[in-house]
């Protein structure tokens, strides 16, 4: 337990260089459904009432909340500015590879794989 062996890594010596530590890093709610929303819609949980992660029959339910009913996301608002938003993967916890599913189509104007 005593000894040490010295590993040369300076590729990732170069890759951290580079990067960025968060050191003091917060998010809206430990849970990712809350948290994504929160992101993405500008309204904490504690106001929005989103706290827990959908089940699988539930979707994507946070425009549900009364609160979110019509607020603007942030692919929205970039769309109100003239941007294209184009989406892929899993946004806003919706399972979009599940039938039925939403990803709040509204946000935007292409989804992957859907495009």
């Amino acid at each position: 337990m005593g000894w040490r062996k010295e590993v040369h890594t300076p590729n990732m010596d170069r890759l951290a260089s580079r990067g960025v530590l968060f050191t003091n890093a917060h998010c809206a709610a430990p849970v990712c459904h809350p948290s994504r929303t929160s992101l993405l819609t500008g309204v904490r949980p504690s106001t929005s009432g989103v706290y827990v992660n959908p089940r699988v029959n539930q979707l994507s339910a946070w425009r549900r909340a009364p609160a979110l009913k019509d607020a603007v996301t942030l692919p929205q608002y970039f769309r109100k500015q003239g941007y294209r938003a184009t989406g892929a993967g899993k946004i806003f916890h919706a399972l979009q590879w599940m039938k039925g599913s939403e990803n709040d189509p509204e946000s935007w104007d292409a989804y992957f794989p859907d495009m």
